[in-house]
């Protein structure tokens, strides 16, 4: 069971390496090439991810229902998933546009941030949310074929797309900086989502799922959100937390603002693509198992799966430790921002572990139909534990950066507690409707 979880999470973790590394190329060129904006990028991600992850947890699902559809032999309604999540993705990439083009100035300037960064942040986070609907139908096409144990056209397409990112900052970002390299983003996703619809309206062997029912579907715009808005606000939390404790960086000082950036953006969001992977075969499976009703093969799932995740956060964490100054250099030439990583470069490797292993109990439970404890968990760690202890240690205690990386250790510790403890005590699967 635990090589099928492998052999399932391998290509859905170097799938979503390659979105993480739309970031990483973007910060990596910025850093090379225009190192005086990185704060500007910076500053533009905090606002857009949050968002583009709350929108690619609000089609968690898509691949949740698909999944238990294929292990209930319904594989039509695996097709109304998808369709259905499209839907769902262009609602949500719309409104972040309008968010984004109505509110960002104001937004920077109301938490405080300097006047000089506030103009070329805020053009940044604008061009950067034209992304979002795209990489949203990327994501909800992603999430359908994955629930059909096909995650290699998915991961194919999207390092092609990375291709074409880092082509297109080279050409940008020596003139336009920040903004050139945000204008490479949307161009590549915009290739993503329509190489992935075409794979899937184009395979001969998926035309089965997509015959459209001729009696109304199971899966319903109700069903695809009752698991998708708790998922979407356990991930803005979480994400609205790191966004938040980027503008605490940013009033601490420009140099920390970038640090942290890469740190948490880059570096360990990276590395939790392997948890990910994990995360999201383990969902699939335990699903499969739910609609074939094997519970006991569920569970089981669940528990390698944590445990595989563990094992790889504690390997990457260590290496990021012991190679702090190599990893730092891959991400900027500014010897101080360099500096300034590898003093927090002990947090956060040790950020790594709790971070990727909160994630994959995330999904596990899930999948299994408990659908709102994770995201009061995370709501109690990333609200009430990480803004005040970081605001706490970084300004009243002085640490700063460090502060800042500190509280997320610690609220990630506890949220991975009190996932686990849910997981340890749930003795039977939730009653489930077929689909």
């Amino acid at each position: 069971m635990a090589g099928r979880l492998i052999r399932l999470a391998a290509p859905i973790a170097a799938g979503r390496s390659g979105v993480v590394a739309f970031g990483v190329v973007d910060t990596v060129m910025v850093g090379q090439l225009a190192p005086h904006q990185l704060a500007w990028q910076a500053l533009g991600w905090t606002l857009i991810g949050p968002i583009t992850i709350g929108g690619i947890a609000l089609l968690l699902g898509v691949q949740v229902l698909a999944a238990r559809a294929i292990g209930g032999d319904e594989p039509q309604e695996a097709g109304e998933a998808w369709r259905k999540g499209l839907v769902i993705a262009g609602a949500a990439g719309l409104a972040a546009c309008l968010l984004m083009w109505g509110l960002t100035d104001a937004f920077f300037r109301s938490v405080g941030i300097a006047p000089e960064l506030v103009a070329p942040a805020a053009v940044v986070a604008r061009i950067l949310a034209l992304s979002v609907p795209l990489h949203l139908g990327f994501i909800a096409s992603t999430n359908f074929l994955e629930a059909l144990q096909r995650p290699m056209p998915g991961a194919i397409i999207m390092w092609l797309a990375n291709g074409l990112n880092a082509g297109l900052n080279l050409m940008l970002v020596p003139q336009s900086g920040a903004i050139g390299s945000a204008t490479a983003t949307v161009f590549s996703r915009a290739f993503l989502f329509i190489a992935i619809a075409v794979y899937i309206t184009g395979h001969r062997e998926l035309r089965t799922t997509l015959i459209r029912l001729k009696a109304p579907a199971q899966v319903t715009y109700r069903a695809l959100l009752t698991i998708g808005v708790a998922s979407a606000v356990s991930a803005v939390v979480e994400a609205g937390a790191f966004a938040s404790l980027g503008v605490l960086s940013a009033r601490i000082d420009a140099l920390s603002v970038a640090a942290f950036n890469v740190a948490t953006g880059s570096i360990v969001t990276l590395v939790y693509m392997i948890a990910l992977g994990f995360a999201t075969a383990a969902a699939v499976l335990v699903s499969d198992a739910i609609g074939r009703q094997a519970w006991t093969e569920s569970r089981l799932i669940g528990w390698i799966a944590a445990f595989l995740a563990v094992c790889a956060m504690t390997l990457c964490g260590e290496a990021a430790i012991l190679f702090a100054g190599s990893v730092a250099g891959f991400f900027t030439v500014d010897g101080a921002t360099k500096a300034a990583l590898v003093g927090i470069m002990s947090l956060v490797g040790l950020l790594m572990v709790p971070d990727g292993a909160q994630g994959v109990l995330d999904a596990v439970l899930r999948a299994r139909g408990v659908n709102w404890y994770p995201t009061i968990v995370r709501m109690l760690a990333f609200v009430g534990i990480a803004p005040a202890l970081a605001w706490w240690l970084a300004e009243q205690r002085h640490w700063g950066l460090r502060g800042v990386m500190q509280a997320l250790v610690t609220a990630s510790l506890a949220s991975y507690g009190f996932l686990l403890l849910r997981l340890i005590v749930m003795r039977r699967i939730p009653k489930f409707a077929r689909i």
